[in-house]
């Protein structure tokens, strides 16, 4: 019977990536930091249109925004990710 090492098991984790939007620095930074140390990798974005432009090229597990962002609000970033044919596949959205 082959032994599995440790690094091993630690190959075959999978590391989630999560998607932080919110406006405030403070709370981007509380979430990040939240989540960082529960093992995710988290990027974060300064608001809907950031968020929408980093959701396309990257790949994300979860995305976590906030309702009141300027240029592109929570609401309209979920609208936007509902009505886009890879996002829309890609993220389960809930309310």
């Amino acid at each position: 019977m082959k032994r599995i090492t440790e690094n091993e098991i630690q190959a075959e984790v999978k590391v989630f990536k999560v998607l932080v939007t919110d406006r405030f620095n403070y709370i981007q930074n509380t979430h990040k930091e939240i989540l960082e140390t529960a093992g995710y990798d988290v990027i974060t974005a300064v608001d809907g249109v950031d968020a929408v432009t980093k959701a396309l090229v990257g790949e994300f597990d979860l995305i976590v925004s906030d309702v009141d962002m300027p240029r592109m609000n929570g609401f309209e970033l979920t609208a936007k990710i509902r009505k886009d044919k890879k996002l829309s596949r890609q993220y389960l959205l809930f309310w």
